[in-house]
């Protein structure tokens, strides 16, 4: 443009000249700018195509400015994007965990619900040295993603426990077919 480099301080980065001289580049390189339609268009192709691979927010990012270049839209603000990259990823998280269930009997649902009670476990009041006990509620859910702890026979089999707890799920062994290993890690 021929302009001296100090000239670009001195330039007005606000106001209607810098949207007239966006309009112009835009233009002259066939872009255009983002509308709703094209937010929408974003967030289903990052449902369809990309979130099945992908779910680091930077990657996704990069990946919504490809798309913006590819298409030849101006890609809309970042506020705008990150809104774009959130709701796709609500959207693709809600269809993912609807299809899931779907594919689970109501005896499997009930089953699974139950994990999610209360039980009842006894432990020392840490406060108070005396003998008294506390009752702590904890769900069967949180005793089965508990560490074992030391290595012992009394831990094994409290471990085996928490393994036929599992397996009476009686869990379609089709219920992540299709799911790429990289979604399920995620979720792990």
């Amino acid at each position: 443009v021929k302009v001296a480099p100090e000239q670009f301080q001195k330039y007005a980065w606000r106001g209607r000249t810098i949207e007239y001289h966006r309009a112009q580049i835009r233009k002259l390189h066939g872009f255009r700018e983002a509308t709703v339609e094209d937010a929408n268009t974003l967030s289903q192709w990052l449902q369809k195509e990309i979130l099945e691979q992908e779910r680091d927010y930077e990657h996704l990012k990069v990946a919504v400015y490809h798309k913006c270049r590819e298409l030849k839209i101006e890609p809309p603000t970042p506020e705008r994007i990150a809104r774009i990259i959130r709701s796709a990823t609500r959207t693709y998280e809600e269809t993912f965990c609807a299809e899931i269930l779907s594919r689970l009997t109501s005896e499997n649902q009930t089953l699974l619900d139950s994990l999610l009670q209360a039980s009842i476990e006894e432990q020392e009041n840490q406060e108070n040295s005396s003998d008294r006990k506390a009752t702590l509620q904890r769900t069967v859910w949180q005793s089965l993603k508990a560490d074992p702890g030391k290595a012992n026979t009394e831990t094994m089999f409290e471990e085996i426990t928490k393994l036929e707890q599992l397996r009476n799920l009686n869990l379609p062994a089709e219920i992540f077919a299709g799911v790429p290993r990289k979604v399920l890690q995620g979720y792990k």
